[in-house]
């Protein structure tokens, strides 16, 4: 479609000027543009991607070394023997080990010689609390068999 133009100061005949031409729209029926409702979304989602991954890269805090050594220390003195019980260290599941990351994972069960009872003693340490996000014990330890006799918190 076209539209005429007159020169009315000179009088010339018309001169023809094409329409713009049909362009795609972005626009949806209503007539706005999907954009104005997926630009905030968009940046939302990306604004909490950075939240979250900023965690990433947090350096450990002061002394922590020094704290992890010492615990990787005393994971090793625990005693094999002692009593009536004896112990023997049993390995880890290694989807466990490669989930947790552990600086210090002990299995040992023990056994009393006497009664024949067996129990386990297991000792882990995450040296980072978001690598247990996948691994919270009342979910863990049932899922992997083990049976919970109590949920009530216990002084030793």
């Amino acid at each position: 479609m076209g539209f005429l133009m007159a020169d009315l100061k000179n009088s010339s005949p018309a001169a023809h000027v094409p329409a713009p031409q049909n362009r795609p729209s972005i626009a949806g029926a209503s007539g706005k543009s999907p954009l104005r409702f997926f630009t905030p979304v968009l940046f939302s989602v990306l604004l909490l991607a950075a939240y979250q991954a900023r965690g990433l890269f947090r350096p450990p805090p002061p002394g922590a070394g020094h704290y992890l050594h010492r615990l990787r220390q005393l994971a090793k003195t625990v005693p094999h023997n002692f009593g009536p019980w004896r112990g023997r260290d049993v390995p880890l599941p290694r989807a466990a080990v490669s989930l947790l990351r552990p600086n210090v994972d002990m299995c040992r069960q023990f056994t009393n010689i006497k009664t024949g009872q067996h129990v386990t003693l297991m000792i882990i340490d995450c040296s980072d609390t978001r690598h247990l996000a996948g691994h919270y014990p009342p979910n863990c330890y049932p899922g992997n068999g083990w049976k919970l006799l109590s949920g009530h918190p216990k002084n030793w």
